[in-house]
C-alpha cells in the first residue's frame, strides 16, 4: 500500500467497531494492519444479514486493506507467536477490557523486552486503571454516563441516542491520533484511549459553560445551537431545512433575500446578542416565513448569498448525493463474488494516490506472514499446519479447532471447503436430531435435559442452537447457555449457536455444513435447535435423520398451525411441561389430528417436564432405538 504510513507495520487485536476503525483509517493511510482473530473471527464477520460474497456487509465496511492472521491468545504457543510479530511491528492496537488486555499480554508492559519501540494502544471503556477500567462498556452505555443522551432530543422527550456509533468512531479516531503521535515522537510506550474520557472531551463547550459559569446544558427544540440564533432547522413547505447564520454580516443578506429589510433596524433581531436574548421572537417571526417557500428553493436563494443552509437528506440521499461523488467518498472494492461498495477515506493528502484492497478472509495471511518470518513454520505462529493439521485436531475434538472450523465453514470461505473436503471421508456416524417448535415450548429445557440422558449412556453430543433471525453466532444462544451450565464443560458436549441471518446459503447451506462437521468430529448425536416455527421446519426437514416438533400445554388453536409443514416432516411429537395445566388437552388434540392423517404408522407422541426430568429417558430409549439414515443431505 502506499501513502504516508507505507512501511509502519501496526497489529490490531480486538472486534466489532473502535479498534478496527482506528486500523482501518491507519491502513487508508498505508500502514500494513495485520488483524489478529480468534479461531472464530472477529464477531464483526457475523453480525450482519447482509454479505457481499464471502464478506459480512459490517465486517467489510471497517477492516478494508488489512491483512488477517488467525491465533489463539488464549493458550501459550498463539501468544508467543504475538510476541513474534509485535518483535517487528511498529505499533499494537487493543481494543478489550483492560484485564484481557493484561491478560493476553497486550500491553507495553509486557512487551517492550521484545520491542522497546513498540506504541501499545488499549481502547477500552473506562481506561486501563481504575476502579471502574473493568466494567463493561458499549457506545449506547458510554454515550448514557457522559451526558450525551441527555442533550439529545427535543425537550420534555426521552434522551436520546445520536443516530450512528459515536463513541466507538471517535475512540477509534483518538486512537489513531495517540498511535501517530507517538510513533513520530520515536518511542515506544502504553497508550490510554477511554471512550468515556473522548466523550466526554467532546462535550468542550457545553462542559466548560457548567464547570465555569454554572450554566446547564440543555436539549433545544429543532437541534438549536445553545448561543447563536438562528441556528437550527425550520419546517419549509415540502421538508426541513438546516440554517446556520453565525455573523451578523450574513444575517442582514438574509434579511434582504427574504424580503424583511425592517429586521436589520430592530433592535430586538439586528445583532447576535439581541437575537440570543429574542430567542423566542425570533424564531416565532422566522417559522411562517421558511414555511413560505419549499427546501430546495430556500437552499438555491441562500447558497450565493454564503448563508450557511441545506436540506435535510437521507443517508440514502447523500451516499448518491453529487457532492459524496465528486469528494470520491463512494468507492468500488472488488473482491471474490462481488463488489463492495464503501465510504472511503476522507482524509486526502495531495499527491497520493489512494488504494483500498478488500478486506481479509479469516487467516487468509497466514501462510504469507510465516514466510516473512526468518524462522519460518507454521508452528511459529501457534496455528496447526494446514487443514490436515486443523483436520486432525476436528478429529481429536479439539473445541478450539472446532470451533474455527464451523466459522469458516457456515460462512463459505474457501478455508472451510477445504476442511469440508478433508473430512468428508470420516462423515456418516453422527445421529442427527432436529428439534422444533412454537416459542414457549421450553425447547432448551428439553435439549439439555435430553443432552445429560444421552451423556449418561456415554454419548458424546453436539448441540447447534440456530435462529433464523439473529445475527449473532459463536456461543450457545442465552436460554442453552444458562440451562446447560453443568453439562457444557463436559468432554463429550459441545454446544454452539448459529445465526443464518448473513451467512452464505442461510439455514439449509450454513447448518447442513456445521452439521456435517460435527458428524465428522465423531460426535454420537448432533442435536440441532431452531427458534420458532415456519421456514425453520423446512430447513430442519433437509439436514436431520429425525425431527421432533416440541408443543407447550396449552398449545390450543396453535396446534391447527402445526399442520401447515409440521406434521409432514415430524418423526415424533413432544408434549414438554407435562406437569403444567393444559398438556393432557395437547397431547389429545394431537393424537386425534394424527388420527386423521392418511398412511399407516403414526408419529409417538412423548409427554415430558424437562425441568425435573419426567419422560426425558423414555424419548432418549426411542431415539437410541430408532434406525436413521446413515448420511442426510449434509
Amino acid at each position: 500500500m502506499s501513502g504516508p504510513l507505507s512501511g509502519i507495520v501496526v497489529l490490531e487485536v480486538g472486534h466489532m467497531l473502535a479498534g478496527p476503525y482506528c486500523g482501518m483509517l491507519l491502513a487508508d493511510l498505508g500502514a500494513d494492519v495485520i488483524k489478529i482473530e480468534p479461531p472464530e473471527g472477529d464477531l464483526a464477520r457475523r453480525v450482519s444479514p447482509h454479505a457481499i460474497g464471502p464478506h459480512n456487509a459490517y465486517f467489510a465496511s471497517l477492516n478494508r486493506s488489512k491483512r488477517s492472521v488467525v491465533l489463539d491468545l488464549a493458550c501459550a504457543e498463539g501468544r508467543s507467536a504475538l510476541r513474534g510479530l509485535a518483535a517487528r511491528a511498529d505499533a499494537l492496537v487493543a481494543n478489550l477490557r483492560p484485564a484481557a488486555i493484561r491478560k493476553l499480554g497486550l500491553t507495553y508492559e509486557a512487551l517492550k523486552d521484545v520491542n522497546p519501540k513498540l506504541v501499545c494502544v488499549a481502547l477500552t471503556g473506562y481506561g486501563l486503571e481504575g476502579r471502574s477500567s473493568d466494567r463493561p462498556a458499549y457506545d449506547y452505555v458510554i454515550q448514557a454516563l457522559t451526558g450525551v443522551m441527555a442533550v439529545t432530543g427535543e425537550p420534555g422527550g426521552p434522551p436520546t441516542k445520536t443516530g450512528y456509533s459515536a463513541v466507538d468512531n471517535s475512540a477509534g479516531m483518538m486512537g489513531a491520533v495517540g498511535l501517530l503521535a507517538r510513533i513520530v515522537e520515536g518511542r515506544g510506550g502504553q497508550i490510554d484511549v477511554s471512550m468515556y474520557d473522548v466523550m466526554l472531551s467532546q462535550l468542550n463547550y457545553l462542559a466548560g459553560a457548567w464547570l465555569n459559569a454554572g450554566e446547564r446544558a440543555q436539549r433545544m427544540p429543532r437541534s438549536a445551537h445553545p448561543y447563536i440564533v438562528p441556528a437550527q432547522i425550520f419546517e419549509t413547505r415540502d421538508g426541513w431545512l438546516a440554517v446556520f447564520i453565525s455573523h451578523d454580516e450574513f444575517w442582514r443578506r438574509f434579511c434582504r433575500e427574504a424580503g424583511r429589510p425592517e429586521w436589520l433596524e430592530d433592535g430586538r433581531f439586528a445583532t447576535m446578542a439581541a437575537r440570543r436574548q429574542n430567542r423566542e421572537t425570533v424564531l416565532a417571526a422566522l417559522e411562517p416565513l421558511f414555511k413560505s417557500d419549499t427546501t430546495a428553493s430556500w437552499a438555491a436563494r441562500l447558497a450565493p448569498l454564503g448563508v450557511v443552509a441545506a436540506p435535510i437528506e437521507t443517508l440514502e440521499q447523500a451516499l448518491d448525493s453529487d457532492l459524496a461523488r465528486e469528494r470520491d467518498m463512494i468507492v468500488a472494492i472488488g473482491c471474490a463474488g462481488g463488489t463492495i461498495r464503501a465510504v472511503g477515506n476522507p482524509v486526502k493528502i495531495a499527491g497520493m494516490r489512494q488504494e483500498y484492497r478488500p478486506p481479509p478472509l479469516l487467516g487468509e495471511h497466514n501462510a504469507a506472514l510465516l514466510k516473512e518470518r526468518p524462522a519460518g513454520g507454521v508452528g511459529d505462529l501457534g496455528i496447526d499446519p494446514g487443514t490436515a493439521g486443523l483436520a486432525a485436531r476436528i478429529l481429536a475434538r479439539d473445541r478450539r479447532a472446532i470451533a474455527r472450523a464451523i466459522t469458516a465453514v457456515e460462512n463459505g470461505t474457501a478455508e472451510g471447503g477445504a476442511i469440508s473436503a478433508e473430512l468428508a471421508a470420516h462423515r456418516g456416524h453422527a445421529r442427527v436430531v432436529g428439534i422444533t417448535g412454537p416459542p414457549g415450548s421450553g425447547k432448551s429445557t428439553l435439549v439439555a435435559a435430553l443432552v445429560n440422558e444421552l451423556v449418561a449412556r456415554d454419548r458424546c453430543v453436539a448441540v447447534v442452537a440456530v435462529d433464523p433471525s439473529s445475527p449473532f453466532s459463536g456461543g450457545a444462544l442465552l436460554g442453552d447457555r444458562v440451562r446447560m451450565t453443568a453439562i457444557q464443560a463436559h468432554e463429550g458436549v459441545y454446544i454452539r449457536s448459529l445465526a443464518s441471518r448473513g451467512h452464505h446459503g442461510g439455514l439449509s447451506g450454513a447448518t447442513s455444513r456445521v452439521v456435517a462437521l460435527l458428524d465428522a468430529a465423531g460426535f454420537d448425536y448432533v442435536l440441532v435447535e431452531t427458534v420458532g416455527t415456519g421456514q425453520s421446519e423446512v430447513g430442519i426437514a433437509t439436514i436431520a435423520g429425525t425431527r421432533l416438533v416440541v408443543c407447550p400445554p396449552g398449545l390450543g388453536d396453535e396446534v391447527q398451525a402445526l399442520k401447515a409443514g409440521i406434521f409432514e416432516i415430524a418423526d415424533a411429537f413432544v408434549v414438554n411441561k407435562a406437569d403444567l395445566p393444559g398438556a393432557e388437552r395437547t397431547e389429545l388434540e394431537l393424537l386425534s389430528m394424527l388420527a386423521l392423517t392418511a398412511g399407516g404408522q403414526k408419529p409417538p407422541v412423548f409427554r415430558t417436564a424437562a425441568a425435573s426430568g419426567q419422560g426425558v429417558r423414555a424419548l432418549a430409549h426411542w431415539l437410541e432405538q430408532r434406525e436413521t439414515p446413515a448420511d442426510c443431505s449434509h
